[in-house]
């Protein structure tokens, strides 16, 4: 099961890297952002500070799960 949780959070990993860089090296996302793929890059970034400033694992499936 970790392995998903790693994987998901490798593909988040990517597509932040993949944004371009601001003129003073960091990236701003908007919690609501989007990617062209789908993957809710927005809401993995938010997800990723906010566990990193309550120090736990950083974990977020890379997609939304389907909403009935």
């Amino acid at each position: 099961m970790w392995d998903l949780y790693k994987a998901a959070w490798e593909v988040g990993l990517r597509h932040f890297e993949a944004l371009p860089r601001n003129a003073d090296g960091t990236r701003t996302i908007a919690q609501s952002y989007v990617s062209e793929d789908g993957f809710r890059l927005g809401n993995w970034h938010h997800t990723q500070r906010k566990a990193h400033a309550h120090h736990t694992p950083p974990l977020c499936p890379p997609y939304p799960t389907p909403t009935p």
